[in-house]
């Protein structure tokens, strides 16, 4: 098996694409972001803290039932969600955001009293 000379024009070319180069943008940048917040962050642990407690609280406990409901609570008739998943999606939202809301707010605690007690 052979490889055609207008096989590798075709791949240089998407290599060279702009979405190839904006796709490495994107990378790069992130990759710069996370290494200034590495530097710039002292206590990690306190960072890890309030990064989970919203954002792993809203991918876990919100965007689920709201992506259920989306798929299946507007369904007219047969196949659409029952009053109970309503009430079981609901339930999964408020607690979710309720956990959100209380576990930031002790992880900036956290962060406020580690910087007011010198940073050790």
């Amino acid at each position: 098996m052979s490889i055609r000379s207008e096989d590798w024009v075709e791949v240089w070319e998407d290599l060279m694409s702009a979405r190839a180069w904006g796709h490495r943008g994107l990378r790069a940048g992130l990759v710069l972001l996370t290494c200034v917040v590495a530097w710039a962050v002292p206590n990690f642990s306190l960072f890890a803290d309030l990064i989970g407690s919203f954002m792993m609280t809203i991918v876990g406990f919100v965007i689920p039932p709201v992506l259920f409901l989306g798929t299946f609570g507007w369904v007219k008739g047969k196949g659409g969600a029952a009053w109970y998943h309503w009430i079981l999606c609901s339930f999964c939202i408020v607690v979710g955001l309720i956990v959100m809301v209380t576990g930031t707010i002790n992880a900036v605690k956290n962060i406020i009293t580690y910087y007011e007690d010198g940073g050790d």
